[in-house]
């Protein structure tokens, strides 16, 4: 189900950053790219026109406020998951931002290639705020030992990773020792402790 390719709308009024989007995503056999759009109302119109999965917003819209955009959105299309690009990471606008329940974040003014990564993530169910995005795209990890840190931020045993992913509790033991080595962490206290220090989205319930 994983491997279905996903409609992705990308909403920006910079043209240059948008096309940078589209093209860096048209590439990649996972996503189906529309033509971006640059206002709010081509967004909503093209949302009403077409089911996405994804969509990717600029949070500096000139002709509309995002918090109501993506209202709006969710109101058109609940299942749609949403990555919000800024271009000011200060916690008070992560913040409110995350608050949106929006599931991921990316610096328009950082590595823009990494917007391919945080996407798959996000379309296989993860969070992508500045902690976790920092984890996944600097410290390579595979797809497996991605599954199974969000198993560990979740508290649960390689037992209960293992029945999850079909796996042997021993394989989840070796998988978590070469994330905690990736990831610099001593011990899996270690690991979640810099996750709910790192990452704004921890501080938001």
């Amino acid at each position: 189900m994983q491997h279905l390719t996903k409609s992705v709308l990308i909403v920006d009024n910079n043209r240059i950053s948008s096309h940078t989007i589209y093209d860096l995503l048209k590439n990649e056999s996972a996503f189906s790219v529309h033509s971006p759009v640059y206002t709010a109302k081509d967004a909503l119109a093209a949302l009403k026109s077409h089911v996405f999965d994804l969509v990717i917003i600029d949070n500096n819209l000139h002709d509309f406020n995002i918090f109501i955009l993506i209202r709006l959105a969710r109101r058109i299309n609940s299942k749609a998951k949403f990555i919000v690009i800024v271009t000011d990471d200060t916690p008070y606008v992560l913040k409110n931002i995350i608050n949106m329940g929006i599931d991921g974040i990316i610096n328009k003014f950082g590595k823009i290639d990494t917007i391919r990564t945080i996407a798959k993530l996000v379309m296989s169910g993860y969070n992508c705020f500045p902690g976790t995005a920092r984890v996944t795209t600097e410290t390579k990890l595979t797809e497996r030992e991605l599954q199974i840190l969000n198993y560990i931020y979740k508290g649960m045993s390689n037992k209960e990773i293992g029945e999850k992913l079909f796996i042997s509790p021993k394989t989840v033991s070796v998988h978590r020792h070469n994330i905690l080595s990736k990831m610099g962490a001593k011990n899996t206290f270690d690991l979640i402790r810099s996750n709910t220090s790192n990452s704004p989205h921890e501080e938001s319930s």
